[in-house]
């Protein structure tokens, strides 16, 4: 992806062009892929859709899936469990995230909690 593409694109998320697109859930990464951005070909929004052997795309990224996890299981235990549930599925299907599961601009969920967990972040604005 061209440079300029990766800058339209975060333009469109900071500008809020993004606000109310519709949005595809990865089903490995859990990610929520816009459907749609100015400026940007549709084609590339979709990962797997990039590349020429769509099986290829599909080991790479379960792979990735599975090394990313096995690498998260060392901070499963200290970290909130919205964001265990937000690591990578390497099996079964992925659950759809709450309110309470998705992380506010501050770094904190919808419940208040910062990544530990805690209420800690609440003190800060």
């Amino acid at each position: 992806m061209r440079i300029s593409m990766t800058r339209d694109l975060l333009r469109a998320a900071l500008e809020g062009s993004l606000d109310g697109a519709a949005y595809t859930l990865h089903p490995l990464f859990g990610v929520l892929v816009p459907e749609h951005c100015p400026r940007v070909p549709p084609r590339l929004l979709d990962p797997r859709g990039t590349w020429a052997d769509p099986a290829a795309y599909d080991e790479r990224a379960a792979g990735l899936a599975h090394r990313f996890s096995a690498h998260f299981e060392r901070f499963a235990g200290r970290v909130a469990p919205a964001f265990t549930a937000a690591c990578p599925r390497t099996t079964g299907p992925r659950r759809a995230a709450t309110g309470a599961d998705r992380c506010s601009s501050q770094g904190r969920g919808a419940d208040g909690r910062n990544w530990r967990g805690d209420e800690r972040a609440r003190a800060h604005p």
